[in-house]
């Protein structure tokens, strides 16, 4: 059913914190694009501050993310994390460099936006 439903294109992208699991969907949809959150150190610093009860937790969650090899083996869309998530400007614009990546053409930069400084405003950074 899930197959069927991301062949249907109702489905756009999946969330993979494991090169293990992204390598299974590659298997089972090759035709997948991969986005690549790089440069993510100074943010996943900053987020495990408010997720992780110590500094012990943070770096083992750094220790998983670290498993991901630094160049994946197939075509990916880069999003530059620790440049673009502190800058609301270098944010839409990676953003809406995504959008057209993807093949999607209604970017709106006020939504967008909208939702990146309510991000801030709850991760109060």
């Amino acid at each position: 059913m899930l197959t069927q439903a991301v062949e249907s294109g109702r489905y756009h992208f999946f969330v993979s914190h494991y090169y293990n699991v992204t390598t299974g969907f590659k298997q089972v949809w090759p035709n997948a694009k991969i986005i690549s959150l790089v440069n993510w150190t100074k943010f996943v610093k900053l987020a495990g501050t408010f997720k992780a009860p110590s500094n012990e937790d943070i770096d083992k969650h750094l220790d998983y993310l670290l498993d991901f090899p630094s160049t994946l083996p197939w075509p990916s869309l880069i999003y530059d994390m620790d440049h673009s998530i502190f800058s609301r400007e270098n944010h839409l614009r990676s953003i809406q460099t995504l959008y057209g990546a993807l093949g999607w053409d209604d970017f709106n930069a006020d939504l967008v936006g909208q939702y990146y400084d309510e991000y801030r405003y709850v991760h109060r950074y």
